[in-house]
């Protein structure tokens, strides 16, 4: 299971972030490693979530509103799309009254503002959302499966010792946020 990566690896061609850049207002030259912490922050919140029968249940009805078709468009480099107000309400969602913190924490490690932060990780969320949700779908997945995965990738991606070294902090914060 390297969907996370996968998708990483996609978000990270030079077409989505130069347009990833201009929607949040982050510098080309400083965007990638801010992407690197902020989508697995998002799977990890999500992850933290699932952990919780009425969060794994959350998240499955929440995905019913995503649909796996903006994967497609982050694979042709066409991000204009992008609901940055529908990412920041996901994003809500996940960290609640934590998102500012876990916004915070990975401005540190990119050297952004707040703002930034929590810009990129409305931007993310979109993304993260639609992947999941094509996962959902080719695999027939109830909660308890969407818990699973969620477990399953944030693993997967650690184990390849992906993302910034940052990541350990940022990932506790949230478990301190969300359990």
């Amino acid at each position: 299971m390297d969907l996370l990566n996968s998708v990483l690896k996609e978000v990270l061609q030079d077409d989505n972030l130069d347009q990833l850049s201009e929607k949040t207002k982050i510098d080309r030259d400083s965007i990638s490693d801010a992407v690197k912490d902020g989508m697995p922050a998002i799977l990890e919140g999500l992850n933290q979530n699932t952990n919780k029968k009425t969060g794994a249940e959350a998240l499955l009805s929440a995905l019913s509103q995503h649909s796996g078709s903006l994967l497609d468009d982050v694979k042709k480099g066409d991000l204009s799309g992008l609901d940055l107000g529908d990412g920041a309400k996901i994003i809500s969602h996940i960290f609640g009254s934590g998102k500012e913190d876990v916004a915070d924490e990975i401005s540190k490690d990119a050297n952004l503002t707040k703002g930034q932060s929590s810009n990129l990780l409305s931007a993310l969320a979109p993304i993260v959302m639609s992947a999941l949700s094509k996962e959902k779908e080719e695999n027939d997945l109830d909660a308890d499966g969407l818990s699973s995965l969620t477990t399953t990738l944030i693993g997967s991606f650690l184990g390849n010792g992906d993302g910034s070294s940052k990541l350990g902090s940022i990932f506790s914060l949230i478990s301190k946020l969300l359990t």
